[in-house]
């Protein structure tokens, strides 16, 4: 897998996640992903397109 530009990738993560607090940790923002499949499709396609 190559390595991912670090821009890219938070430009990528913050495109497929939102800021959420978690209920165990309320005082930590993560972004966290609403829906797993969708963001698992995402990746699939984004590192197959970075590969090409």
């Amino acid at each position: 897998m190559p390595a991912m530009d670090k821009p890219l990738a938070e430009d990528f993560i913050r495109a497929q996640t939102v800021p959420a607090r978690p209920s165990l940790v309320p005082e930590v923002e993560l972004y966290l992903a609403t829906e797993i499949t969708p963001i698992w499709k995402a990746t699939e396609t984004w590192l197959e397109a970075a590969v090409s």
